[in-house]
């Protein structure tokens, strides 16, 4: 039996009400779970930045910090630049508090990597800046292939860095040394030496080396070959003495090749010499500035 047309509409009218009701509800859910998924974004995002200080808000101290650890990092790939980190519900920062204690050994029983180091000379106190970058250095340098301070620096998963210093002063045979103690605090953590369990392993968590092309040196008294103003790693560098001149602590050669290493930096620095060892007022600096030393 056919129904009319304004049985017809009657009908289509209804359905399009049920989907409508159905499509209302359908969104109000949508919503509801759209506005719980931002408000849960939100708190990550907050727990999140938490554990990072604003960047603008940084000491001249925290700032040296993170520009010198990221300056290495940034020589290794894939390894995200730090951030200086704050106490949160992820973990708890110590350093700053350890480090007044100038001979404090490591922590125990902690989630995060742990660095110490120390620095000092006779005459004064260097200062935060370059006792931070000198210790930091010193790490980076001196990294072994177990997770230690050195690999704990270049450390892939490590997000946050922390630290603190103490000074000293202390005399042997009437001589007074000033000494600065440093601890840094790492997390995730990069060795165990605070007690961190679980880091991971070196073959994951250390970036290959960036290859850095070597600047052509300048080298007084001499020339230097091939033209090029930079090399790529292994290639070769030679330097040729002038006439009455020769590598110094070597004066059987005139010449010598400079390596380019992996880091832009030459294996061998030369140092020249005058036959009739009238030195000049060249030194390490002055062989590669051509300035006197």
């Amino acid at each position: 039996m056919c129904k009319s047309d304004s049985a017809l509409v009657h009908q289509t009218v209804h359905s399009c009400l049920i989907q409508d009701f159905k499509q209302a509800r359908t969104r109000r859910k949508m919503a509801s779970h759209s506005i719980l998924s931002i408000l849960l974004f939100s708190a990550f995002i907050q727990a999140t930045d938490a554990v990072c200080k604003d960047t603008s808000t940084l000491t001249d101290d925290e700032r040296t910090i993170v520009e010198e650890h990221n300056k290495y990092r940034q020589k290794h790939e894939d390894t995200p630049d730090l951030c200086y980190g704050v106490s949160g519900e992820d973990v708890t920062f110590t350093a700053d508090s350890m480090s007044i204690a100038t001979f404090t050994p490591h922590s125990t029983g902690k989630a995060f990597g742990e660095n110490k180091g120390n620095i000092g000379q006779p005459g004064g106190y260097f200062t935060n800046s370059e006792a931070y970058t000198s210790v930091i250095k010193s790490w980076y340098d001196y990294r072994s292939s177990d997770p230690d301070e050195g690999q704990q620096v270049i450390w892939k998963s490590t997000k946050q860095v922390n630290c603190g210093y103490g000074q000293s002063a202390l005399t042997v045979q009437s001589t007074t040394f000033y000494s600065h103690f440093i601890f840094c605090q790492y997390f995730p953590p990069g060795n165990t030496l605070a007690g961190a369990q679980d880091i991971g392993v070196v073959a994951d968590n250390i970036g290959e080396f960036i290859p850095v092309p070597c600047e052509k040196p300048t080298v007084a008294n001499a020339t230097v070959t091939p033209a090029s103003a930079t090399l790529n790693k292994d290639e070769i560098y030679t330097v040729t003495c002038n006439e009455g001149f020769v590598v110094l602590f070597d004066e059987s050669e005139s010449s010598k090749n400079l390596t380019c290493n992996i880091d832009g930096s030459l294996l061998q620095v030369l140092r020249l010499s005058v036959k009739s060892l009238m030195i000049p007022s060249l030194g390490l600096q002055g062989l590669v500035q051509g300035a006197p030393f």
